[in-house]
Formats: structure tokens, sequence, C-alpha cells
């Protein structure tokens, strides 16, 4: 290898290092990657991964509890703090606080839920009908729980009154398929359909225009080249979309 060659290869690398650093830079600004809530916020991921790796086919009804409390995001002392929900024997929520700023810790308890049952806390923003999933929790034996929880920075972009609620759900009722199988059993069937249909309307068209791009077939004139060329063209256009 001379010198020339290593220098140019070396020269190349070293444009595109120059290259990709600044756009690197602008990408890690534009998207405002923070490590340490990353870090922080790892553990809250490995229930989503759980449901991902390992999706349910066929489940049983589900029966629901859910209860709710308001909270003001962010706090303003102008605004009317909501008024703690009052324990009457259905399920219900208390906060350690009503008024909250970003990511202000809040201690949730609840009482009169199914005893031993999973659940999950939910944020809803106002006027929204999303929700933003948090903590998970399980009642204990006299169906009651208690889990400490951070404010979503997101609520304070949208300042008034939210609502957390918490959600219990439990298996009732004959097995079933899922939602999300029916779902993909239906869409595969869709794709298979639309793969078909699309076989069949590309062969009726592809059939006559293919003898115009068929070298051996055309005939050596200006139109016959010009016909070709243009056919073929739009081919190699096709195929690379």
């Amino acid at each position: 290898m001379d010198d020339r060659s290593f220098y140019e290869r070396w020269g190349r690398w070293l444009i595109l290092l120059i290259i990709a650093i600044p756009l690197y830079i602008w990408s890690w600004n534009v998207t405002e990657i923070d490590i340490p809530t990353l870090i922080s916020g790892a553990p809250k991921a490995i229930p989503i991964m759980s449901d991902l790796l390992h999706p349910s086919l066929f489940a049983r009804g589900e029966q629901i509890q859910l209860a709710s409390a308001r909270v003001v995001v962010p706090c303003d002392p102008n605004v009317v703090p909501p008024i703690e929900p009052q324990d009457t024997g259905d399920p219900v929520i208390q906060l350690s606080s009503y008024c909250l700023d970003a990511k202000d810790p809040v201690t949730v308890t609840g009482a009169n839920f199914r005893p031993n049952t999973e659940g999950r806390l939910y944020w809803r923003m106002a006027g929204s009908e999303g929700r933003l999933r948090d903590e998970r929790f399980t009642t204990d034996a006299q169906g009651a729980f208690t889990v400490e929880t951070d404010t979503p920075a997101l609520l304070a972009d949208n300042p008034g009154k939210h609502q957390l609620q918490a959600e219990t759900k439990w298996e009732s009722g004959r097995l079933a398929p899922t939602e999300a199988l029916t779902t993909t059993i239906n869409k595969m069937i869709e794709t298979i359909f639309l793969a078909l249909m699309a076989t069949t309307f590309a062969s009726i068209i592809a059939v006559p225009v293919s003898f115009l791009g068929a070298r051996n077939l055309m005939p050596y004139t200006p139109l016959g080249n010009t016909v070709y060329y243009v056919t073929r063209t739009i081919f190699n256009v096709t195929r690379s979309i």
C-alpha cells in the first residue's frame, strides 16, 4: 500500500468524523437525553418489556376497581384545592398533598380495594382522555395499599386540576382469546388479501408493459429505442421505491 492510498483512506474517514461529531452533538441536544433519569427510571421499563416478550394470547374476563383523586399541578395558591375523598366503603385513594409541582414526591394510600390484588397508578391530564402509567402496587389482606411516586413533569405543561387514578384488575369468567391475538390474526389475514390484490393488479399492468421493456422484442428504431429505455427506466425507478 503506497502512502497516497493510505492518506486518501484516512482522509475520507477524517471527513466523515468531522461531519458525524456535530450531527451527534446536535442530535443529543435536540432529544434532551437525561442519563440520570434513564438510569433511575429503568425499573419502570421492566414490566413493559415483560409484556412485549410474553404477550398474552388467551385470558379470562376482567373485573376492575377504580378510584381517583384530583390534584393541582403545578401548585397554585389561587386555585381552590380539590376536596379530599372520604372513605364511604367504596374503593378510595388519599394523597399526602393535593397541590404539587412537577417531580414532587407524593404518597398515595388506598383502601377498600379487593384484597391481595395487583394494581397500578395512572395520571390523567386535565382535558385529556389519555393516561400516563405510573407505579404498580399490590393490596394487602384488608384491601389497602401505600405507594410513593413522583409527579410527572408533563403535567406542569398543562396547568390545572389533574387526576390520579388507582386501578386494580383481576381475572374472572371463561378463557377467551385476547384482543391482541384477535387483532393480530385479523391484520395477518388483511395483509394476505392486500398482497393478493396488489399482485393481481400489478400483474395486469406488468404483463403487457413487460413486452415494451424486452430488448429482443423492441425494434432498433428511434421510436423503439425510446419506448424501450423509457420503460426500463420506469421499471428501475419502481423497483428502487
